[in-house]
């Protein structure tokens, strides 16, 4: 039996050297969460852990085989949630939380209910063939309203997008991600969208990617801007136009993504031979490498416009180059 031990001890250590947890403690506007206020929080019921479960049936993972019914099947975990910062994954099988022997569902359901926050309690699982003994701290109110509606799905979604400890299946991701984008998650809507675009696990249609890459957009989701930004350029399901590509390039890289930044320099390098073109592909081409897109960097496109500027007087080039310097991008509100 494995037995992996987290102490309440350095749990900030732990939210930062944990693998599968992201470099951000959650928090809210209003009241800021860190582990060591955690602690310190009167304890509150009901306990929360940060996951979705159901019924065991048989499970096959990259590691191994369950085919019993005893215990709760976890299906997500809330990303930086309790559960995830203790190490619990998706198809992890709970077996036992503390002294109590979860045969269904419903028990671990009352486990985490009747634990107040900041307790430690063993969770007894069953995670690729073998037994392990994780130790979990319990979350409460404050932790859970640092929460979005559709991080749960979201979280199970990538995990069967990138086939993380399950076999890869888009068509299943994108359910997931259609669940989040039905509860109002921006990034939801956005990888729906994508997938719709491209027919990635599920069928291409223009008409459902760009309803839900609009819905995206409007929120400051930027792969969504960029997404109908390749509709507007290739002409997928809308009519071909450098322009409005171009436009939608722009809010992309207002919003500081290198990419973008990249496009819209090579669509002013493409257009007619004005001085005004020339003027803002070499501030956006510039900017992308800034930025740290690095195929900008030795491009054919970048050498031809440093041709075409040798004979800008060095003050003009002066001026652009502090525009470069100070260009600070737009916040996504």
């Amino acid at each position: 039996m494995l037995i992996r031990l987290f102490s309440i001890i350095g749990l900030s250590t732990l939210l930062f050297t944990h693998p599968s947890v992201a470099q951000e403690v959650p928090r809210t506007v209003d009241n800021p969460i860190t582990f060591e206020s955690l602690a310190k929080q009167e304890p509150e019921l009901p306990g929360w852990l940060g996951i979705k479960f159901g019924p065991v049936k048989e499970v096959v993972t990259k590691m191994g085989t369950y085919d019993g019914r005893k215990g709760a099947l976890i299906t997500a975990v809330a990303p930086n949630g309790p559960a995830e910062v203790a190490g619990l994954q998706p198809n992890d099988i709970v077996l036992k939380v503390g002294d109590i022997e979860i045969h269904k569902p419903q028990y671990l359901a009352n486990a985490v209910r009747d634990t107040p926050s900041g307790a430690m309690k063993d969770f007894l699982i069953w995670r690729d063939g073998s037994i392990e003994t994780i130790q979990v701290l319990i979350g409460g109110k404050a932790w859970a309203a640092a929460f979005k509606t559709g991080d749960l799905e979201m979280a199970q979604g990538y995990a069967y997008y990138n086939g993380n400890r399950v076999f890869k299946n888009r068509k299943t991701a994108a359910e997931w991600f259609r669940k989040a984008a039905d509860l109002g998650h921006v990034r939801g809507q956005g990888m729906l969208g994508n997938m719709h675009l491209y027919g990635i696990g599920i069928v291409k249609d223009y008409s459902k990617a760009k309803h839900w890459l609009e819905k995206a957009a409007a929120q400051g989701d930027i792969d969504a801007i960029k997404d109908i930004g390749e509709m507007h350029a290739k002409g997928y399901g809308v009519v071909q136009s450098d322009e409005t590509a171009l436009l939608w390039y722009l809010k992309a890289a207002e919003f500081g993504d290198p990419a973008s930044m990249a496009k819209v320099g090579e669509k002013y390098l493409n257009q007619s031979d004005t001085l005004e073109n020339r003027v803002e592909a070499y501030v956006w081409l510039s900017l992308a490498k800034r930025y740290g897109w690095a195929k900008i960097q030795n491009s054919a496109r970048m050498q031809r416009l440093r041709t075409g500027y040798k004979s800008w007087p060095d003050e003009k080039l002066q001026a652009l180059n502090d525009r470069v310097a100070t260009w600070k991008p737009k916040s996504v509100q």
